[in-house]
């Protein structure tokens, strides 16, 4: 009977004491997790800012998890309200509302919050080129905390930092090299010839002329054309993906005007629409590792060329650097850094230049002198047959890439950068504290009178006559692709397709803009106009494809 009490007491001793031990875990993990809540997005934010202020930098009161952004969303909504001309080129305050809002009220040297990140605004061109040619000291954001994990990956060329971003690009050059990209050309003519025969076909249907909403009309050409250019061997399938794509950056667009979505953790939240990114990413990854699996199948056995397309060229460089088992293989070399670069193929090589060509029909239906004296270029260099059209060639057409730099100027596709302080740096006469994300108002900076003069909020292609560098007082004034060793990789494919598609709509049709349109450019992951573009498409009868 002792002997049983004794064992009894044993037990519930070790049991006490597990009991114990789990409390204590749970109340450290608790304790341990309050801990970096305060941290993070309480005490490091108000340390930051005492910083700013001490160097004379003033901004919103700090309010918790929320910031700035109920502010910013307010001042959007009143200014989306208002109707905009199509020739009033002052949208900053819609697409980048919170530069103009916080500019406005403390100066130029002024900061906000978004959610707990406190942010310092960088206008000054030289500051500009120091930060972006650093790209250690001033690295791009977490991708756990911004929207590209969602959007690009969290391996690709766009999201990683340091010396796995070293690793990448040293991969992916070879496959944007000038030679790769020009035996992409006939591609990208095949590609705009099928599109343009729908629109004579709907022109012969429709007396002459056709209203067309052509920023639907540019995704499908441009989406056709990175399909072809990056996927040729599966492009049925590849097209299939960049729909999905589609779908996830306009459900991510239309998720950034709800407030609750810049909270931390609302994002791990079952809401319809985090449920619906989360599936469609599940859905995108899966179809891109089989697509990239496929290819390897193939490729090892010698059935498809590696420099087939942009796929089979960036897997060419991953085989040189002794990949064989990509499931196995360090992050930068991985399957899912594969699939995640191609995600970034369609978001810089589809979407952008579909929202550049957007903007581009429109200011040349708005303003027909310039698109008459483009189209006068286009049929002097390429004769009245456009099949004639020729890489060369395009490097002849001065005038339309003058009106491209324009449309850069004023509808820049990526309104604003970020960059954070990876330790304490001195920036000028700032000293920048390590965790500071300095942005920089790129749209901002391609308005300032002081770098393009009185005019620098009208359409005038002219300023580009004697080329970018004396366009502007600053040579790092012009940012529509970045700078310094982040540049974005794509700039010669997006130009080549650009003025492939422009001369060829150009020789063929006339356009105008419709009665039906509505001017509402709008950040929504990219700089986009918010009820689409409608124009009045008329053929002009020669060449006829």
């Amino acid at each position: 009977m002792g002997s049983t009490s004794i064992l009894e007491v044993l037990q519930w001793q070790v049991w006490s004491a597990l009991a114990l031990a789990v409390a204590t875990v749970a109340m450290l993990a608790f304790f341990q997790n309050v801990w970096v809540v305060v941290t993070k997005h309480w005490w490091m934010p108000r340390r930051l800012r005492r910083i700013m202020e001490q160097q004379g930098w003033k901004g919103p009161p700090f309010r918790f998890l929320a910031g700035s952004v109920p502010e910013v969303l307010e001042f959007l909504n009143e200014q989306v309200s208002r109707p905009l001309a199509i020739r009033d080129f002052d949208t900053v305050p819609r697409v980048s509302p919170q530069y103009a809002l916080f500019s406005r009220k403390y100066g130029d040297k002024c900061f906000y919050y978004l959610g707990s990140e406190l942010r310092i605004f960088v206008t000054d061109p030289n500051l500009v080129k120091e930060i972006f040619s650093k790209p250690l000291e001033y690295s791009k954001l977490d991708v756990q905390i911004i929207t590209s994990k969602e959007l690009v990956g969290q391996f690709s060329v766009a999201a990683v930092n340091g010396e796995e971003w070293v690793l990448h690009r040293q991969l992916l050059d070879p496959a944007f090299h000038s030679e790769s990209i020009k035996g992409m050309f006939s591609t990208m003519v095949r590609c705009t010839s099928s599109l343009l025969r729908t629109w004579e076909q709907k022109i012969q249907t429709g007396k002459g002329l056709v209203e067309l909403e052509v920023s639907n009309e540019m995704r499908i050409i441009s989406g056709d054309i990175i399909a072809h250019t990056a996927f040729n061997t599966n492009y049925e399938m590849a097209k299939q993906v960049f729909a999905k794509i589609d779908n996830l950056v306009l459900t991510m667009s239309k998720a950034f005007s709800n407030p609750l979505f810049w909270i931390p953790g609302y994002r791990l939240l079952p809401t319809a629409t985090n449920q619906k990114i989360a599936k469609l990413k599940f859905e995108i990854d899966k179809a891109l590792k089989q697509l990239v699996q496929g290819r390897q199948v193939v490729m090892r056995k010698g059935e498809v060329p590696f420099e087939e397309d942009l796929l089979g060229l960036m897997l060419l460089a991953f085989h040189k650097n002794g990949v064989k088992d990509m499931n196995k293989s360090k992050h930068a070399l991985s399957l899912q850094a594969i699939a995640d670069e191609c995600k970034t193929f369609f978001l810089a090589g589809s979407e952008t230049v579909a929202l550049t060509l957007t903007w581009t029909l429109l200011l040349l239906a708005e303003y027909p002198e310039w698109q008459e004296c483009a189209r006068a270029e286009i049929l002097e260099v390429c004769g009245h047959n456009i099949n004639n059209l020729d890489a060369f060639m395009l490097t002849k057409m001065k005038t339309v890439g003058m009106i491209v730099n324009e449309v850069h100027r004023l509808f820049t596709i990526v309104p604003s950068l970020q960059r954070t302080a990876t330790k304490d740096m001195q920036l000028g006469e700032i000293f920048v504290p390590k965790g500071l994300v300095l942005e920089t108002s790129v749209l901002q900076i391609h308005r300032d009178p002081k770098l393009w003069g009185s005019d620098a909020l009208e359409f005038n292609p002219n300023r580009f006559v004697d080329g970018v560098a004396k366009a502007c007082q600053h040579p790092q004034a012009f940012l529509p692709y970045s700078c310094g060793p982040r540049y974005c990789i794509g700039q010669n494919f997006a130009n080549m397709e650009l003025k492939v598609v422009l001369a060829m709509v150009l020789s063929q049709f006339q356009l105008s803009v419709s009665p039906n349109y509505k001017h509402h450019p709008l950040f929504m992951v990219a700089q986009r106009p918010f009820y689409g573009v409608q124009l009045i498409i008329k053929s002009l009868a020669t060449p006829t494809l």
